[in-house]
């Protein structure tokens, strides 16, 4: 009976992951057909071999030597010697794709001046515009700001490592696993080219992967360590941090409900202050706005909405003329069914005609009636549209072209460049990326592997371990219903960042048999 509840988790995931692998043929992205059921044969084959090796690891004995380490006595020492080999790493890519790489969205702001734009949390263009302001004053060349801009992302995406990798070494994790997280962190070509990349998805990703070590404490300390003065300011900053992207603050509130639901009899008063600090950032937040007269795009919101109604007139589906006319408020018919893309929003939302934002902006409840209304009478559009539309973030397809944002030097400002002597590298393309590249998975496989690594967790620490999960779960659950575009890394970077620590959590030792 007891192992019979501790294989529920791998039980509930199989079916989902058999699931997705059904439709994954059906929705591909360049070639989609009926699928066929003996697709899935291999599919079930990796999950077996993966959940049977991820059980196993834990019993390992070159995995739970214990070796003393002088170090661990030294956290200042400890923390140096993890920090070195990722820091110096991340210099070497920055030399080598000098002035570092970014999407286009951040040369958008440098452009306009370091300016805050709706879709853009103010606290990832503050730096931006005052690097910008700063070195505009003193005649220093735009290059320096991306510059900069890498030179401090290498420092902060190599001290979270490097805490990360401390607390794993003091909580005795062997050294030998932590040598190789660390080495994971320091070689892995697609983390380190993140490192250099400009984009507000790398440090909110980090903030992501901070909250699982907390988590763990919780769940090993059956929620004491939240009475703990350290873990609650960790706790806040983090929570202040959420807003480097715009679902942060989702992510987070998911994360204060999961810890009530499992601690608020015993600890209500320390999480009632992870609440007032998330209501805080939530003001914080709408006040900076406010004083500087941005206003949040709604398009940014509705991405999967817009994305099915779109597929209704794409497809010709059942519209009435009230209908037609509240789509040609947002958009010509005729541009929608010109621009639509079912894998990628932004064709619309950025296409020839664009989105009248001040329509949707000026109407939101009446926007989400009228989904729902179109809904109705198009339910297949709907349904297939929102697989199209989140295909890769549960499909277990590998094969995607990577459709990234690399790159330093996009066309339609190479005017802008001559004329304020941008004059760094062209395009980092595909082509050159593609060695540095392929050891990665996927968004959807990686997604899988990281439930599969809970799952395995479960069945010997209990299914409560979920709780180290909530942080990739609610940023999975908030990519499936507002994600403009399910076909980037860089949305689910924080997944990749989370597995080797989710392991070297695995392998820890529950405190209680630690200090047995």
């Amino acid at each position: 009976m007891e192992m019979s509840k501790k294989i529920i988790p791998h039980i509930c995931t199989f079916v989902l992951f058999c699931i997705a692998a059904l439709m994954t043929p059906i929705y591909d992205l360049y070639h989609s057909d009926g699928g066929n059921i003996s697709g899935i044969i291999v599919p079930i084959i990796l999950y077996v071999v993966a959940a049977f090796v991820l059980y196993k690891i834990p019993t390992l004995k070159a995995f739970n030597i214990n070796v003393p380490d002088i170090a661990t006595k030294n956290k200042k020492l400890l923390f140096i010697h993890y920090f070195i080999p990722i820091f110096f790493v991340g210099l070497i890519y920055l030399v080598v794709f000098f002035p570092g790489t970014g999407m286009i969205d951040t040369i958008y702001i440098i452009r306009w001046g370091g300016g805050m734009i709706g879709q853009h949390p103010w606290i990832y263009c503050l730096p931006i515009k005052l690097l910008t302001v700063i070195f505009t004053k003193l005649s220093i060349g735009f290059k320096y700001i991306i510059f900069t801009l890498a030179l401090l992302q290498i420092i902060f995406c190599a001290t979270v490592y490097a805490l990360i990798l401390m607390w794993m070494r003091i909580r005795n994790l062997s050294r030998i696993v932590v040598h190789i997280i660390c080495a994971v962190y320091s070689l892995l070509p697609i983390g380190d080219l993140y490192m250099i990349t400009i984009v507000k998805d790398v440090p909110f990703s980090l903030i992501i992967l901070a909250w699982l070590p907390l988590l763990y404490e919780c769940w090993d300390t059956e929620g004491e360590v939240l009475s703990n003065k350290t873990f609650l300011e960790i706790a806040v900053v983090l929570i202040f941090f959420s807003m480097l992207r715009n679902n942060g603050v989702y992510i987070t509130g998911i994360i204060i409900v999961a810890l009530f639901i499992m601690y608020g009899s015993k600890k209500f008063k320390q999480i009632l202050v992870l609440f007032a600090a998330l209501l805080m950032t939530i003001l914080i937040n709408s006040t900076v706005l406010r004083f500087f007269h941005v206003e949040h795009l709604f398009r940014e919101t509705i991405g999967i909405p817009m994305q099915q109604m779109s597929a209704v007139v794409a497809n010709d589906g059942v519209l009435s003329e009230n209908d037609k006319d509240f789509l040609n408020n947002i958009m010509p018919l005729s541009k929608i069914k010109e621009q639509y893309d079912p894998y990628n929003f932004d064709t619309i939302k950025y296409g020839g005609e664009g989105l009248n934002d001040d329509y949707l902006n000026n109407n939101k409840k009446y926007v989400m009636k009228k989904w729902i209304d179109i809904g109705r009478n198009n339910p297949k559009i709907y349904m297939n549209a929102y697989l199209k539309a989140t295909y890769g973030f549960w499909s277990i397809n590998n094969t995607q072209g990577w459709n990234q944002a690399y790159y330093t030097l996009p066309k339609e400002f190479e005017g802008w460049y001559v004329e304020n002597g941008f004059d760094i590298q062209d395009d980092v393309s595909n082509d050159k990326l593609a060695s540095v590249i392929f050891f990665s998975l996927r968004e959807g496989p990686l997604f899988w592997l990281f439930m599969i690594l809970l799952a395995s967790m479960a069945m010997r620490k209990g299914w409560r371990i979920y709780l180290i999960g909530i942080p990739i779960l609610a940023n999975w659950l908030s990519l499936m219903v507002s994600v403009p575009i399910a076909i980037q890394f860089r949305y689910v970077l924080c997944v990749m960042i989370s597995i080797p620590t989710a392991i070297g959590i695995m392998l820890l030792q529950d405190r209680e048999v630690a200090e047995n």
